[in-house]
Formats: structure tokens, sequence, C-alpha cells
């Protein structure tokens, strides 16, 4: 069996693949307000203004890419998604009337978390909803 590991912008990647042709999607779309209506890249002090990010589109967590990769996605293929752990319900419901299955929630637990959270506050953590297109031989768990 042959895989290919596709990276960039998954708006760009997903019109290129052929439909039911992915086995597994891995994205951690950019979310997140910062404070003052600018979102940023927490940790590293840039804008998302500076990493071509649109701030009106990019204001609220995207869901524009779960429909491509719904229709990207084989019967069976699965995907998780990393977010800010109060997005969880609303990726849930988005994942869910694309007819995509979540069915789990872990959190990763950063080992190099920002030393001075409070001035900015960052979390710790970060979850990902873990989801699946029915059908059958799920790909990963």
């Amino acid at each position: 069996m042959t895989w290919t590991l596709h990276v960039g912008d998954c708006m760009d990647v997903l019109s290129t693949l052929a439909p039911g042709s992915v086995a597994m999607v891995a994205t951690a779309p950019p979310y997140g307000l910062a404070g003052q209506g600018k979102l940023s890249v927490r940790g590293v002090g840039d804008t998302w203004e500076a990493t071509g990010v649109d701030l009106e589109r990019d204001k609220e967590f995207p869901t524009d890419w779960i429909e491509p990769a719904a229709a990207a996605m084989r019967p069976g293929a699965s995907g998780f998604c990393f977010l800010d752990t109060k997005r969880v319900t609303d990726l849930w419901r988005a994942l869910k009337a694309a007819g995509l299955r979540p069915f789990d929630v872990f959190q990763w637990i950063k080992p190099n978390w920002p030393a001075n959270p409070r001035k900015g506050f960052a979390s710790a953590v970060e979850s990902a909803v873990v989801f699946a297109k029915p059908g059958p031989g799920r790909v990963w768990n």
C-alpha cells in the first residue's frame, strides 16, 4: 500500500484530491481570539495578519474545510482536528452536519506552554476531536 502525505493549506490541497481517495485527515485550523479583535500565534508573537490568514474569515473557528474533506475521505476514513476546547461542541455539530461521525475527544498537554500564562492567557491543553466517515475498515482507532 502506498501512502502520500499532503502538507499545505487544506482548502488548496483538498480541491486536487479525487473523491473517496483520502484515508486520514489531520488538521489544526487557525482559531481563537487573542483580544482586541486580533488573531495571534501564541508563543510566537506574530499576528495572523503577518501569516496570510484572513481575519474576517477566520475570526470564528473555520468549518469550511469539513465538506471538502468529507468528500475526499473514503468510507471508513478517520480524522482528527485540533482546536480550542471551548469550540469542541461547534466542531462536533459541524462534522455531524457534513455526514461524518465524531466519536471522541482527546487532550494534548503541551510540554512547552507559555511560562507566564496570565499576561495573555494561553492554555497548556489543546483538544482534538476524532471523527470518521461511516463505512467499513476504519483507518484509525
